[in-house]
Protein backbone atom coordinates (compact mmCIF):
# COMPACT_ATOMS: atom_id res chain seq x y z
CA UNK A 1 0.00 0.00 0.00
CA UNK A 2 2.83 2.42 0.82
CA UNK A 3 5.56 1.21 -1.54
CA UNK A 4 6.50 3.85 -4.09
CA UNK A 5 3.98 6.37 -2.75
CA UNK A 6 4.91 10.00 -1.93
CA UNK A 7 4.49 9.56 1.85
CA UNK A 8 6.34 6.23 2.09
CA UNK A 9 9.28 7.92 3.88
CA UNK A 10 7.29 8.63 7.05
CA UNK A 11 6.63 4.93 7.69
CA UNK A 12 10.35 4.25 8.20
CA UNK A 13 10.69 6.75 11.07
CA UNK A 14 10.55 5.93 14.78
CA UNK A 15 7.33 7.02 16.58
CA UNK A 16 9.04 9.88 18.45
CA UNK A 17 10.27 11.38 15.17
CA UNK A 18 6.81 11.02 13.61
CA UNK A 19 5.40 12.94 16.58
CA UNK A 20 7.89 15.77 16.03
CA UNK A 21 6.91 15.93 12.36
CA UNK A 22 3.27 16.31 13.40
CA UNK A 23 4.18 19.08 15.83
CA UNK A 24 6.27 20.89 13.20
CA UNK A 25 3.38 20.63 10.73
CA UNK A 26 0.94 22.07 13.28
CA UNK A 27 3.37 24.89 14.06
CA UNK A 28 3.81 25.75 10.37
CA UNK A 29 0.03 25.84 9.78
CA UNK A 30 -1.16 27.45 13.03
CA UNK A 31 1.84 29.41 14.25
CA UNK A 32 2.49 29.69 17.96
CA UNK A 33 5.07 28.33 20.34
CA UNK A 34 6.03 24.71 20.93
CA UNK A 35 5.78 23.52 24.54
CA UNK A 36 9.17 23.31 26.24
CA UNK A 37 8.62 19.68 27.24
CA UNK A 38 6.05 16.98 26.73
CA UNK A 39 4.95 16.81 30.36
CA UNK A 40 2.78 19.94 30.21
CA UNK A 41 -0.10 18.08 28.53
CA UNK A 42 -0.06 19.84 25.17
CA UNK A 43 2.40 20.37 22.32
CA UNK A 44 1.71 23.87 21.04
CA UNK A 45 0.32 27.17 22.31
CA UNK A 46 -1.25 29.09 19.43
CA UNK A 47 -3.38 32.19 20.00
CA UNK A 48 -4.29 31.03 23.50
CA UNK A 49 -5.22 27.53 22.33
CA UNK A 50 -3.36 24.69 24.02
CA UNK A 51 -3.01 22.15 21.23
CA UNK A 52 -2.20 18.47 21.50
CA UNK A 53 -0.92 17.02 18.21
CA UNK A 54 -1.78 13.49 17.11
CA UNK A 55 -0.50 12.02 13.84
CA UNK A 56 -1.63 8.71 12.39
CA UNK A 57 -0.56 6.91 9.26
CA UNK A 58 -2.79 4.35 7.58
CA UNK A 59 -1.89 0.89 8.85
CA UNK A 60 -3.24 -2.55 8.01
CA UNK A 61 -5.04 -4.21 10.91
CA UNK A 62 -6.71 -7.62 11.27
CA UNK A 63 -3.97 -9.59 9.52
CA UNK A 64 -3.56 -6.95 6.83
CA UNK A 65 -7.22 -6.86 5.82
CA UNK A 66 -8.41 -3.53 7.24
CA UNK A 67 -6.71 -0.21 6.47
CA UNK A 68 -7.09 1.85 9.65
CA UNK A 69 -6.20 5.26 11.06
CA UNK A 70 -5.50 5.23 14.80
CA UNK A 71 -4.56 8.27 16.89
CA UNK A 72 -2.99 7.06 20.15
CA UNK A 73 -1.94 8.40 23.54
CA UNK A 74 -4.97 10.65 24.08
CA UNK A 75 -5.12 11.71 27.73
CA UNK A 76 -8.36 13.45 28.75
CA UNK A 77 -6.73 14.52 32.03
CA UNK A 78 -4.27 16.79 30.15
CA UNK A 79 -5.10 20.52 29.87
CA UNK A 80 -5.21 20.87 26.06
CA UNK A 81 -8.08 22.86 24.53
CA UNK A 82 -7.80 21.38 21.01
CA UNK A 83 -6.39 18.33 19.26
CA UNK A 84 -4.64 18.78 15.92
CA UNK A 85 -5.30 15.46 14.18
CA UNK A 86 -3.09 14.55 11.23
CA UNK A 87 -4.20 11.71 8.92
CA UNK A 88 -1.39 10.56 6.63
CA UNK A 89 -2.36 8.44 3.65
CA UNK A 90 0.14 6.91 1.20
CA UNK A 91 -0.34 9.76 -1.30
CA UNK A 92 -2.10 12.47 0.72
CA UNK A 93 -2.58 13.98 4.17
CA UNK A 94 -5.43 15.77 5.95
CA UNK A 95 -5.39 17.90 9.10
CA UNK A 96 -8.10 18.87 11.58
CA UNK A 97 -8.10 21.28 14.54
CA UNK A 98 -10.86 19.96 16.79
CA UNK A 99 -11.93 21.71 20.00
CA UNK A 100 -11.73 19.34 22.94
CA UNK A 101 -15.45 19.57 23.71
CA UNK A 102 -16.37 18.43 20.19
CA UNK A 103 -14.69 15.03 20.55
CA UNK A 104 -17.38 12.53 21.56
CA UNK A 105 -16.47 10.44 24.59
CA UNK A 106 -17.85 7.34 22.86
CA UNK A 107 -15.06 7.59 20.26
CA UNK A 108 -12.38 7.26 22.94
CA UNK A 109 -11.29 3.66 23.47
CA UNK A 110 -8.90 2.55 26.22
CA UNK A 111 -5.52 2.04 24.60
CA UNK A 112 -4.28 -0.44 27.19
CA UNK A 113 -7.44 -2.40 27.83
CA UNK A 114 -10.36 -1.76 30.13
CA UNK A 115 -9.89 -1.65 33.85
CA UNK A 116 -6.43 -0.15 33.73
CA UNK A 117 -5.72 2.70 36.10
CA UNK A 118 -4.00 4.66 33.32
CA UNK A 119 -6.46 6.86 31.46
CA UNK A 120 -4.87 6.69 28.00
CA UNK A 121 -7.15 6.39 25.00
CA UNK A 122 -7.09 6.09 21.25
CA UNK A 123 -9.45 7.00 18.43
CA UNK A 124 -9.50 4.80 15.34
CA UNK A 125 -11.52 4.31 12.19
CA UNK A 126 -11.60 2.15 9.08
CA UNK A 127 -13.68 4.79 7.26
CA UNK A 128 -10.61 6.42 5.75
CA UNK A 129 -12.34 8.71 3.27
CA UNK A 130 -15.29 9.70 5.46
CA UNK A 131 -13.62 9.90 8.89
CA UNK A 132 -15.80 11.25 11.70
CA UNK A 133 -18.36 14.04 11.07
CA UNK A 134 -17.18 15.84 14.23
CA UNK A 135 -13.61 15.76 12.86
CA UNK A 136 -14.33 16.65 9.24
CA UNK A 137 -16.21 19.76 10.40
CA UNK A 138 -12.87 21.16 11.59
CA UNK A 139 -10.71 20.21 8.62
CA UNK A 140 -8.08 22.75 7.61
CA UNK A 141 -7.73 22.91 3.85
Amino acid sequence: MWSGKPNEWIRSLPPARIGIIGEDLALSILGGIKAKNNSVGYDLNSEGRLIEVKLSTVVLMNSGKSPTLCWRQIRPSDPYTHIFFVAVYPSDARVFLVPRGEIPVENLVYQHGRGKSIEIFQISTVKLSELFPWMVRYEIK
